[in-house]
């Protein structure tokens, strides 16, 4: 589905899992993950999809990620530990095909000066 926070070989995976009807972010490649052989892994949540279709709003700072899945009927959010250089983003479906059907995306500005 998606990798954001993408460089370095870094990466956290949103996405949805068709076999087991599920939504989750994986953050597994997110960064710095060795501080706790807890915190490293991948978070889950059921979910049907309504005419095969999902709508995802992802919002990403320095280091967390928020996912609202179907305006809110699922919300994942994690806390990541990316590079600073790991900023691009990418797409990718996984033993099947998927439809990017829009994407939309904005650069906010800190309001740290």
């Amino acid at each position: 589905m998606l990798q954001n926070r993408v460089g370095a070989g870094q990466y956290t995976q949103i996405g949805y899992d068709t076999t087991t009807h599920a939504v989750y972010i994986d953050r597994t490649n997110s960064g710095d993950v060795s501080f706790d052989p807890t915190f490293s892994g991948v978070q889950t949540a059921p979910l049907a999809l309504h005419h095969g279709q999902l709508r995802l709003r992802i919002l990403v700072d320095a280091s967390s990620v928020e996912v609202f899945v179907d305006r809110g009927e699922v919300v994942l959010t994690d806390q990541i530990f990316p590079d600073a250089t790991s900023t691009g983003v990418s797409t990718f479906a996984d033993g099947g095909s998927a439809i990017l059907a829009r994407l939309t995306a904005w650069h906010l500005r800190s309001i740290w000066p």
